[in-house]
């Protein structure tokens, strides 16, 4: 079988490398043509097109690269007509593979999205794109089951596939006394925005030993870096796992952060412009997925201007087995694992993909 798959980020198109790999167990057949990073390339795997050409950030983003955008998207609805995969894969990317869905459902394209956009936090019109045009959703949270059920959507959700790759990945260890996690975002945006605060939070915090969670493809660019501030490449979930504390910028890590019962607060900013766009359309409480998942603020959100060193360095005073907020951390985080995690949620995943591949 034919599969097009379409990733736009860094998080999505890791999960579309594990998709790949299990399909590929279940269908020795499969062969993929992927439009997301070059790192997914295998011998079954055709790269159309590296979205690292392509990144963009917020809403203003959007407008300043809005003629590149549909360039690229001109390009996706050619080769979808000469390729003619079996199925067409979505994964999140919302701005891109909405109108990719469209054009899909006209071409009689067998689409699925797995990890849908986000309309329970903004612009909840794209559900009628979503019911028209995708017959199959696959998602992996339980409350985006919850929410699309009731729409009227077809969707299906068999557990987190992050939580048994988090748990299976990462070895057993103990907490590391004084060590903190700084995770600056997976954007090279988000980094130029965390850092500079990340760095001096470090530096007023001398007896504290912090390391940044760092992604191989990103720069990191320091003002005057403290010797108690190193970094980490590619051992985020081992980091998550050994530090006492950790300090998130932006609400997805946050989620890694809970399975591994880490205690942490969750950070972001952006340009005034984005911000107020965001909150004009955005109807969610939170941001950290902790907190929507249990419809409560179990983890502390610090949100542009509260994202300052005052309110960052009264949680670097804490102390690990004592403190109220770190039990409570980790007593919900015990109840997330729970409600999110079911065996071989990967495998089920990919065995849904092609019996709709085949049969559907």
């Amino acid at each position: 079988m034919k599969y097009f798959i379409i990733s736009g980020d860094y998080s999505g198109q890791m999960k579309a490398s594990k998709l790949i790999k299990n399909i590929s167990l279940e269908d020795s057949n499969a062969f993929f043509y992927v439009y997301g990073s070059n790192e997914m390339k295998g011998k079954n795997v055709k790269i159309l097109y590296d979205f690292k050409h392509l990144k963009f950030m917020g809403f203003i983003d959007i407008f300043f690269k809005i003629f590149k955008i549909f360039s690229v998207l001109k390009k996706c609805k050619s080769d979808l007509i000469e390729t003619k995969p079996d199925l067409l894969i979505l994964i999140d990317f919302g701005g891109f593979n909405l109108p990719i869905s469209k054009f899909a459902f006209a071409q009689k394209i067998k689409t699925v999205y797995f990890i849908p956009p986000k309309v329970w936090a903004w612009n909840e019109k794209r559900i009628k794109i979503l019911k028209k045009n995708i017959r199959n959703l696959i998602v992996i949270f339980k409350f985006e089951y919850d929410y699309f059920k009731e729409k009227g959507l077809n969707v299906h959700y068999f557990g987190n596939p992050d939580i048994e790759e988090i748990l299976e990945k990462t070895p057993i260890s103990i907490r590391e006394i004084n060590k903190i996690a700084l995770l600056p975002g997976s954007r090279q945006k988000e980094i130029n925005n965390s850092l500079p605060i990340f760095e001096e939070l470090a530096s007023k915090n001398s007896n504290l030993n912090f390391e940044i969670a760092g992604i191989e493809s990103l720069k990191y660019e320091f003002i005057n870096k403290p010797n108690n501030l190193t970094i980490k490449i590619n051992e985020t979930h081992l980091l998550l796992k050994t530090c006492q504390f950790a300090y998130i910028f932006s609400g997805t890590a946050s989620f890694e952060a809970a399975i591994l019962e880490t205690p942490h607060v969750v950070c972001f900013r952006t340009n005034i412009f984005n911000y107020l766009i965001a909150r004009a359309l955005i109807k969610v409480k939170y941001i950290a997925l902790p907190n929507l998942i249990l419809d409560k603020m179990i983890v502390k959100e610090f949100i542009q201007n509260q994202f300052v060193l005052e309110n960052l360095n009264n949680f670097s005073k804490y102390s690990y087995y004592k403190n109220d907020y770190i039990k409570k951390n980790i007593d919900n985080f015990k109840t997330i694992k729970n409600i999110e995690y079911q065996v071989d949620s990967s495998k089920k995943i990919a065995s849904k993909i092609v019996f709709i591949a085949k049969n559907d």
